[in-house]
Parts: structure tokens; C-alpha cells; sequence
């Protein structure tokens, strides 16, 4: 999974790659930049949390591009968990999404993924913030 990571984390623009659950576990991530390690351990779970209850909700889409103010998160699923990348606002995203695609499926397939997400899409989702302690929990409480 490191390696996949990696290869996504090389790209232009590209700052964080991650895999969480849907319930929002974090499975894997690699950073390419100085990140707030917090902020990101309080925004990864709760993107793939929000990401899952679109998906159990109706929409019908395999990904999703969220751009904001400093930058994008585009998330893409993995059945029953999904891969996140915190990206420049301007990155280019044409090579990006075959490389997003490749990287997704190399993942759902990937047997390190299975043992470090055992039951993928089985947990319900928890209580926004549960589990997250410190820093974390007051970046969520803000919002």
C-alpha cells in the first residue's frame, strides 16, 4: 500500500494520498509536504465518513473533486473504503486521474489492504469524532 501511495504522493500537486474506511479508519497515508499531522488525522476520517454516507445516500458516483480556498480533496472509492488525495488547487488532474485509477484498483486488490482493513464496508459509521482525542477533537468541534 506504502509504495501505491508513494507513486500517487509523487505526482505535481499532489501533498497527501490516504485510505480510510468509511467509518473512518485510516489505513494507510503518505505525505509528500509538511502537513498538520492533527488537522489531517481529524479531516481524513471525517472526509471518508462523509464521502461513505454519499455513496449509502444515492449518489451515484465513484469519486468526488471538493475544491476549497488553499487546495482540493478528491476522494474515489474502493468498495468499502476510499482513497483521498489532498491536492493543489491547480494540479493537473488529467494525468492525475489515470494514475488515481490505476492506484484504486491496485488497492482493492492489494492483500495488505485486506489485512489492515479486515471486513471493509462492514462497520457502521461512529458518532462524528469518536475516537478522536486532543487537537483532532477540537478541530472538529469547530465546524
Amino acid at each position: 500500500m506504502d509504495e501505491v501511495l508513494g507513486k500517487l504522493v509523487s505526482h505535481a500537486g499532489v501533498r497527501g494520498a490516504f485510505v480510510a474506511r468509511y467509518d473512518g479508519r485510516l489505513a494507510g497515508s503518505r505525505t509528500s509536504t509538511e502537513l498538520d499531522a492533527e488537522a489531517v488525522s481529524a479531516a481524513v476520517p471525517y472526509l471518508a465518513r462523509v464521502f461513505g454516507a454519499a455513496l449509502r445516500g444515492g449518489v451515484k458516483s465513484s469519486a468526488f473533486d471538493l475544491a476549497f480556498s488553499g487546495g482540493r480533496v478528491i476522494a474515489v472509492d474502493m468498495a468499502g473504503a476510499c482513497l483521498l488525495l489532498l491536492c493543489d488547487l491547480k494540479v493537473e488532474m488529467s494525468r492525475l486521474r489515470m494514475a488515481l485509477n490505476v492506484a484504486a484498483s491496485d488497492l482493492k486488490v492489494n492483500a495488505e489492504l485486506a489485512a489492515e482493513v479486515p471486513g471493509l464496508g462492514a462497520a457502521p459509521p461512529p458518532a462524528d469524532g469518536a475516537g478522536v482525542s486532543g487537537r483532532a477533537a477540537e478541530i472538529l468541534a469547530q465546524r
